[in-house]
């Protein structure tokens, strides 16, 4: 069981923090007008050389909830600072927090109430408007940004979530929340760039079910320095990202990250009630994301495998589909 109705429900929010003082005094004001308070707020501070620690200190002394406050001596990147802040935490849910996004009031009582009603859940989380650096709104949202649609909704709904989430990331860990008893196959997070939200979410869904909903409960901010780009694009700005992943050889990194789950997910499933579709739907992830990283170099030898991949559908069940398809034939 994932969910233990005999406990208490506490609620932790572990906050990963790196230079913030610039915005995070308003996401602490955010945390202080919940309609329901968190029980603690748990930062992992990367080493920052701003006042960030300083303003965390004068908040706990006037916080209604324990502020916990870890340092690192050294920077050690988004992933592992993500990694120590929810080590940390001892409230049953534990709520993902970046310093730079707003939180509305109701979006830890709303969000923990999904997990409250479904048991069988050990993630939920949101849907966030997207605003400029001062929070004008951009005029979609975070979903409408990263193309989790009304189709890929409803089958995430009847517990396909894992299909869904192995084509590529729709959520963004300042929206979730996850059950704390999902620590123990959660940790260590690999030792891979900004990758704490989409592995929490994927070992998730490989065993338990995954709620959500579409009302937005924060904003995210957008403001050029942001640690993942999750912008609405047009076809020029697709194109550049495109060409940025070959260069940033983000292929061999899908790739690695697929594996670090496999073997986590294989290490568990002893002790863990790990879905029987969720091996079969990685390995044949794996298998393209190889292929892929394989792909021959000259053009004309790239055709036929690209072809057998999209008449399989694999392109459309595990990468963008035709955009993938036309990034492998045509900017390799």
């Amino acid at each position: 069981m994932i969910y233990q109705k005999d406990k208490k429900t506490s609620i932790s929010v572990a906050l990963a923090i790196y230079n913030g003082e610039r915005y995070l005094p308003e996401l602490l004001e955010n945390l202080l007008l919940q309609t329901r308070l968190p029980d603690e707020l748990v930062v992992s501070d990367d080493a920052s050389t701003d006042s960030t620690v300083a303003i965390l200190r004068d908040f706990a002394q006037k916080a209604p909830f324990a502020v916990r406050i870890h340092t690192h001596s050294k920077n050690r990147g988004v992933t592992k600072n993500f990694e120590n802040a929810v080590s940390k935490c001892t409230g049953n849910f534990i709520f993902l927090s970046d310093h730079d996004d707003v939180w509305l009031p109701d979006k830890i009582y709303r969000t923990a109430e999904l997990l409250i009603k479904n048991p069988r859940a050990g993630v939920a989380f949101c849907n966030a408007q997207m605003g400029d650096e001062t929070l004008a709104p951009l005029g979609y949202t975070l979903w409408e940004a990263l193309g989790f649609s009304r189709q890929k909704q409803e089958k995430v709904r009847t517990g396909n979530a894992l299909e869904i989430f192995l084509q590529y990331s729709m959520i963004a860990g300042m929206t979730m929340a996850f059950r704390s008893t999902l620590l123990d196959m959660l940790l260590p997070f690999p030792d891979m760039v900004s990758c704490h939200d989409t592995w929490i979410l994927l070992l998730a869904a490989a065993v338990s079910d995954i709620s959500f909903t579409p009302d937005t409960l924060a904003i995210h901010r957008v403001h050029g320095k942001n640690n993942s780009n999750m912008t609405k694009k047009n076809l020029y700005q697709q194109y550049l990202k495109a060409r940025a992943q070959i260069k940033n050889d983000r292929l061999t990194y899908s790739l690695k990250f697929n594996q670090a789950l496999q073997e986590r997910l294989n290490r568990v499933k002893n002790n863990w009630n790990v879905k029987p579709s969720a091996l079969d739907l990685l390995q044949k992830k794996i298998a393209h994301a190889q292929l892929r990283v394989d792909m021959p170099g000259p053009r004309m030898k790239r055709v036929f495998p690209i072809a057998n991949e999209m008449k399989n559908r694999n392109y459309a069940r595990f990468s963008y589909g035709i955009k993938s398809a036309l990034q492998d034939l045509l900017l390799r």
